[in-house]
């Protein structure tokens, strides 16, 4: 017999009462193991399921982005290229026009009249005009040298009008072989010394009329600081021959203001324009620092010797004409290039875009993904542990039912 409180259980009863207990006991104890059981199992499908799921995202994303942005960066690359090519191809065409202009003169030179001619006035600075220039040492009352000049001056109509109707010339001359020299530009006050002296201009040491001369046909110069205004820019120049002999070399001068502002308005999220000349050097950047900052000086990095391998061996494909889209390293960082020849002046446009930044939204979508996953996974556990909660309850009530029962028989 055993007393429990006022209530006295006898032997059968002690035994219900011990099979109860051992029942309730076993039946939290399976519960307890399946549902632990059954939780972990859980856990292990949606860390597949998850892992799987993130793994398809990430791929079918960043097949998507590399489409996009191989798609984008090639017609981005193609359109910049091109445009810039068609205002150097333009500017090529104004000085061939010249050239044949200039040769035409020379070679029916009894048809036409000497051309009145005159040397830069100050008072016409700011306002278009063809001014005289010659080389120190130059005998001015030499006959030949005077109906030489008075030749050419007949190109002085043409010379302004290709000066007043192209944005991107900034001067537009003539060179003779005699040390004499034609300017149309509206720039008069800068052919002054500071006593109120014409300044000598040395015509045939100058680099665009020995190249014109040794390439015989129409040469881009490299960039150069213009002697006149202190700006960058280059020159275009061609050689004139008749009856296969050189008498003079015809150009222009281009200023690059428009293009180094568009170059530098590229830089975006990432992704920027940059121009390399036919040695690999950056011309052209928005960078201020690193490898693709770019500069005029004699120590320019020609990037086909970068110590950064893949971009070396990119940059040298591409100078050679190669374009497909392709992932180079530089820098530490990974980046999209393409590039596209502006065939006209030898140079060569660069598009670069930030592979992580390009990426980006595939990143997003994969946070966002996690954190899905995980508030789902928060609201499973919670739903877990109320049901463990409840059946706990249960039990302890049906253990307390058992009890009661067992004391009623």
């Amino acid at each position: 017999m055993k007393k429990i409180g006022n209530i006295t259980i006898g032997g059968l009863q002690h035994k219900i009462y011990g099979l109860v207990r051992i029942f309730m006991i076993l039946t939290v104890a399976l519960y307890i193991g399946a549902a632990f059981y059954q939780e972990k199992s859980l856990e292990k499908i949606v860390t597949d399921a998850n892992r799987d799921t993130k793994k398809g995202i990430t791929n079918i994303s960043n097949n998507t982005m590399d489409l996009v942005v191989t798609t984008g960066i090639t017609q981005d690359t193609t359109l910049e290229a091109s445009y810039t090519d068609s205002v150097f191809s333009n500017v090529r065409g104004y000085v061939v026009t010249l050239q044949t202009m200039v040769q035409n003169l020379y070679e029916h030179q009894d048809s036409y009249p000497l051309h009145e001619y005159y040397e830069p006035d100050m008072s016409k600075d700011g306002e278009s005009t063809v001014q005289f220039l010659h080389e120190e040492g130059v005998d001015l009352n030499n006959k030949k040298v005077k109906n030489n000049i008075g030749l050419i001056a007949n190109a002085s109509s043409e010379m302004l009008s290709i000066l007043d109707n192209n944005d991107s010339i900034n001067t537009c001359f003539v060179a003779t072989t005699d040390g004499t020299f034609l300017i149309a530009d509206d720039k008069s006050a800068t052919k002054f010394d500071g006593d109120g002296n014409i300044n000598a201009f040395p015509v045939r040491q100058r680099p665009w009329y020995k190249e014109a001369v040794k390439k015989k046909d129409v040469v881009f110069s490299d960039l150069e600081i213009d002697t006149f205004t202190s700006k960058l820019g280059l020159v275009v120049s061609a050689p004139v021959y008749c009856d296969g002999k050189l008498v003079g070399v015809v150009g222009v001068d281009v200023f690059l203001d428009t293009l180094k502002e568009a170059i530098a308005a590229s830089a975006s999220e990432g992704a920027f324009l940059c121009i390399l000349n036919h040695e690999g050097q950056v011309i052209f950047s928005p960078k201020e620092d690193g490898i693709f900052e770019a500069t005029l000086s004699q120590d320019a990095v020609d990037l086909r010797e970068s110590e950064d391998a893949s971009l070396a061996g990119y940059i040298s494909k591409a100078l050679e004409g190669y374009k497909d889209v392709t992932v180079i390293e530089a820098e530490g960082r990974e980046y999209y290039v393409a590039a596209e020849g502006i065939k006209t002046v030898g140079w060569t446009l660069i598009n670069v875009v930030d592979k992580e930044m390009a990426m980006f939204s595939t990143t997003q979508m994969i946070d966002s993904y996690e954190e899905t996953v995980e508030t789902a996974s928060e609201e499973q556990n919670q739903k877990a542990r109320l049901s463990f909660i409840t059946v706990l309850i249960m039990t302890i009530v049906l253990f307390i039912l058992g009890t009661i029962g067992s004391l009623a028989l």
